[in-house]
């Protein structure tokens, strides 16, 4: 099989790091807006970019995730990512 390998959430150490300490400040800091440069991903933006490399960064190895786009667990975007997760991040269910 030559599938590529991946990091676990995609995103290098680098990016998880930055994107949780903006976290930190957007939860700490009342009304700060927190800038932080997005990372390029395959999926095109506009499309929940910004909250996934959110949730690809805090998410553990033992954790459940359920995705949900525009209310449907069935829709071809919400399926995508499903599927982009299942190879980026082996052991989530």
């Amino acid at each position: 099989d030559q599938s590529p390998t991946y990091q676990f959430g995609f995103l290098d150490s680098f990016a998880k790091k930055e994107i949780r300490r903006s976290l930190l400040k957007a939860v700490a800091i009342p009304g700060y807006q927190v800038p932080y440069s997005s990372r390029e991903m395959p999926i095109a933006r506009g499309f929940g970019t910004g909250g996934l490399q959110i949730t690809l960064s805090i998410l553990g190895k033992d954790d459940v995730l359920k995705v949900i786009d525009q209310g449907s667990d069935e829709s071809v975007n919400a399926v995508n990512i499903r599927n982009f997760i299942g190879k980026t991040c082996p052991g989530v269910s």
